[in-house]
């Protein structure tokens, strides 16, 4: 059974600019739920909650610059999503995998079902036990192999959502085989509650990471006459609004879109090469 702990964005511990939560806009603030009651179970651990605080700190800053990268490689402005998080989702979790039982192998349990972030991306920092897998197009799972000093990041669904489907959210899941125990450090911008990782079905909240109070839709730079936006605008806060399901209904559904979604790009790259190699041949003659 997998043991989680983490925490909540907090303006006041923002360090790109500090603020108290009563500075926010009025209609964000009943979103920004930063719960404090989560460090007092750790006040036996000194300088536990400030050496947490720092490294979550350094993955907002990186997560802040990586995402002009994706607005430049998406052909928009260095800054266009700079005021669009100023107070994000930003969640940070620490996950602890103990050894995998023997009832567990014979079973063939993961340690993780299979599924998608819902936010902007993740960075990921995991040990180097491994056992993060992802699923490719052709429906296979490959290992995300640790490598010294790096994080993996994900693609989630609002940044899928944004680029009109340009890049793609990363189906993933946990299979650790491994005998020895495993550790990981998602850094969600934007993301699940806290909640996330209980054995139990709950009812959970998801922000995308972006302000709540942001409407956003497909961003036109992804957008032509032959490729019109799939989807609505929405703002973050309706995105968290209309998330009710439990975790297990959720990893359902995303295993089910990803597997039609995936089954649907092969067929037309199958076609695409098809018509291609029939072109090859005419050329050819």
């Amino acid at each position: 059974m997998k043991e989680s702990f983490s925490w909540r964005y907090q303006p006041e511990n923002d360090p790109d600019h500090p603020q108290p939560l009563s500075s926010l806009p009025a209609e964000v603030q009943p979103w920004i739920r930063g719960e404090e009651f989560v460090w007092q179970g750790t006040s036996h651990l000194p300088d536990f909650k400030s050496d947490v605080l720092n490294y979550w700190k350094s993955c907002l800053q990186l997560a802040r610059q990586l995402v002009k990268v994706f607005a430049l490689s998406l052909d928009l402005p260095e800054d266009y999503f700079d005021t669009r998080t100023t107070f994000p989702g930003a969640d940070g979790v620490m996950n602890y995998y103990p050894i995998t039982t023997a009832e567990e192998t014979a079973s063939n349990a993961v340690g993780l079902g299979s599924h998608t972030d819902l936010q902007l991306f993740t960075l990921l920092w995991q040990d180097e036990v491994g056992g993060l897998q992802v699923l490719t197009k052709e429906g296979q799972w490959i290992k995300a192999t640790p490598k010294p000093g790096t994080f993996v990041v994900n693609i989630g669904d609002f940044m899928m959502r944004l680029s009109n489907d340009f890049f793609k959210s990363t189906v993933h899941r946990v299979y650790n085989r491994a005998k020895v125990e495993r550790t990981s450090m998602p850094f969600f911008f934007g993301g699940l509650t806290s909640d996330v990782g209980r054995a139990e079905a709950i009812s959970a909240d998801f922000d995308t990471g972006l302000n709540f109070n942001c409407v956003e839709g497909v961003i036109p730079t992804c957008t032509s006459e032959d490729n019109p936006p799939k989807y609505e605008p929405i703002s973050c806060g309706d995105v968290s609004r209309s998330s009710s399901f439990t975790v297990h209904q959720i990893t359902n559904l995303y295993t089910q879109w990803c597997q039609l979604r995936f089954k649907l790009e092969a067929e037309r790259m199958a076609k695409k090469l098809a018509e291609q190699d029939a072109t090859t041949k005419l050329i050819a003659k």
